[in-house]
């Protein structure tokens, strides 16, 4: 049994789980069908549980569904003494840096666009 089916069969249903951790029942239906509870839940679930559902349990069961994946810088560039090459822990297609993207101002920091002006406003404004 994981970490879901035993946080269920302790509050009884996952209705009550969720009400207990302040969730929507959808978020404890999918814990109970992908077989893991999300690892960022570890906490909450041993303190809501009084330690009977420990964080080490679900963090090693998250962990072994949904591994951390870990990127590396390509090989050559080892810093800090790493072990691991660059292609032992990077899928070779994947970038060896992290890209920044752009992103371009938000609406509100240029002013209401014409389509966001009621049409008297705008008539209003026109007008000399």
């Amino acid at each position: 049994m994981n970490c879901a089916e035993r946080l269920v069969a302790l509050f009884g249903s996952q209705a009550e789980v969720a009400r207990r951790l302040r969730l929507d029942r959808a978020v404890v239906n999918y814990w109970v069908k992908s077989g893991y509870v999300a690892a960022r839940w570890a906490m909450e679930i041993e303190h809501v549980t009084g330690g009977q559902i420990s964080a080490a349990e679900i963090l090693s069961e998250a962990n072994a569904r949904k591994p951390v994946r870990l990127k590396s810088r390509p090989d050559g560039e080892i810093f800090f003494g790493s072990t691991l090459s660059g292609s032992d822990t990077m899928d070779r297609y994947a970038p060896a840096r992290r890209i920044s993207s752009f992103h371009p101002p938000q609406r509100t920091l240029m002013g209401p666009g014409p389509t966001e002006i009621h049409p008297r406003v705008l008539t209003t404004m026109s007008q000399p």
